[in-house]
């Protein structure tokens, strides 16, 4: 049983007393405290031994890792079982030995943070040059390999061999990181003043919101992951007055929202996103809702970010993007051959009642075809589909009747250069 309560310490001594007098004796209980000790919380408790705190990393559905601290008292058995259980959830358990304030994220990232505002306070590196440090730099190692395996595998003989030759190094600063910097003072106008340079505060959201949506192709290593290939206008509004009843009370401010809604993929955001996973060996749907954004593809190609055959999703019908018209799939498709010659695989996707059109436009075309529920809720003129497989089958028919054949899973992921289902992180 876990515990989610503010992090008020009577408050949880109280939610934990009422959980211990509650749950049945074999139920361990844990708390997701981000920085009390559980010897702090439950020391009253009559089953205090099954006690313990059991801390996510923020994202906890993306972020594999969760701290297992437990109280003097806590039991090896409570331990054991709380470890082999966050294991078969899929989670990845750091086991402290006894609990420490911090735990072990909390001092990691602290000391990180200590010589971050340090090196900006005294005027050595800038607030972008500290993030590009860790961002292009250390966080690329780190993000398959913790200090001590990168040691170990940075010097001919490993980790003593290491210690060997660079301890000095460090002995030497040392020295300078015993002094710290108010975070809150001085040094607190230089950062924020350069943070919101180059993130207005209104922007705030929008960019966390950003954070999330590279997260999961970055931590479960997928075959293939959609990118976007620029920012663009998102608009659903116009559907909010073609319908006169709605199923939810959100449906319709939903679309209407969109109004002011743009799809934002920066350049800087593209770069990122392709640094980050293409070492996966993920390969991209590059999702092109403009003819600009076989351009933008082009140009991260001449950069060598990305590498051919290249996956072309050409998107249609959506408001903000390329029309449906013949002449628009046909001006996607001349401007791919011009741009990318055989180096390419292209799709189209068309959105709502444009989805078996354009289908069938591209399967003349030499095409492939991509269909869902995702791009259309339909599988014929007023009909509603029932599941994906419908809207499948029907994508079939056309491909046959064209005289052509499917292709089966292992001969898509050739013709794509997939890595295979047997290499992803889930």
């Amino acid at each position: 049983m876990q515990e989610n309560t503010p992090e008020n310490l009577e408050v949880k001594r109280q939610v934990f007393a009422l959980i211990d007098r509650l749950a049945d004796p074999q139920t361990v209980i844990a708390s997701s405290t981000s920085a009390l000790l559980p010897s702090k919380f439950t020391d009253h408790l009559q089953g205090r031994h099954r006690c313990l705190v059991v801390h996510p990393i923020n994202p906890p559905y993306l972020i594999p890792a969760a701290e297992v601290v437990p109280a003097p008292w806590t039991s090896a058995d409570t331990v054991e079982r709380t470890r082999a259980f966050l294991i078969d959830a899929g989670h990845a358990p750091l086991v402290m030995k006894r609990e420490l304030d911090g735990f072990i994220m909390n001092r990691l990232q602290g000391a990180l943070l200590e010589e971050a505002f340090r090196l900006v306070a005294d005027g050595y590196a800038s607030v972008e040059d500290v993030d590009i440090g860790i961002r292009d730099g250390l966080a690329l190692r780190w993000s398959f390999m913790g200090p001590f395996e990168t040691i170990d595998l940075n010097a001919p003989g490993g980790v003593r061999d290491y210690v060997e030759r660079y301890q000095s190094i460090y002995s030497n600063i040392f020295p300078q990181t015993l002094r710290r910097v108010d975070w809150a003072g001085e040094v607190m106008k230089t950062v924020e003043a350069d943070r919101r340079e180059r993130l207005p505060r209104e922007n705030l959201g929008e960019r966390q919101v950003w954070r999330e949506r590279v997260r999961p192709a970055a931590q479960f290593k997928p075959e293939v992951a959609s990118l976007n290939m620029g920012s663009i206008n998102f608009g659903l509004y116009h559907l909010a007055d073609k319908y006169e009843t709605f199923k939810f009370d959100w449906e319709k401010p939903h679309l209407e929202a969109t109004r002011d809604l743009v799809f934002r993929n920066s350049f800087k955001d593209i770069e990122y996103i392709l640094a980050t996973c293409y070492d996966n060996g993920t390969r991209f749907e590059f999702e092109c809702y403009d003819i600009a954004h076989l351009y933008n593809l082009s140009h991260f190609a001449d950069r060598g970010l990305v590498k051919p055959p290249f996956f072309v999703q050409s998107v249609f019908g959506l408001l903000g993007g390329i029309g449906t018209h013949p002449e628009d799939v046909a001006h996607m498709k001349r401007t791919a051959d011009r741009l990318f010659g055989d180096q390419f695989r292209w799709s189209v996707l068309g959105a709502g009642a444009s989805q078996l059109r354009i289908a069938a436009q591209s399967a003349a075309l030499g095409g492939n075809i991509r269909v869902g529920l995702e791009d259309s809720l339909w599988a014929g003129k007023g009909k509603l589909a029932k599941s994906n497989a419908e809207q499948v089958l029907l994508a079939r028919k056309i491909i046959e009747g064209l005289g052509m054949e499917v292709a089966t899973p292992d001969e898509a992921r050739e013709i794509l250069s997939l890595k295979g289902g047997d290499k992803v992180a889930f």
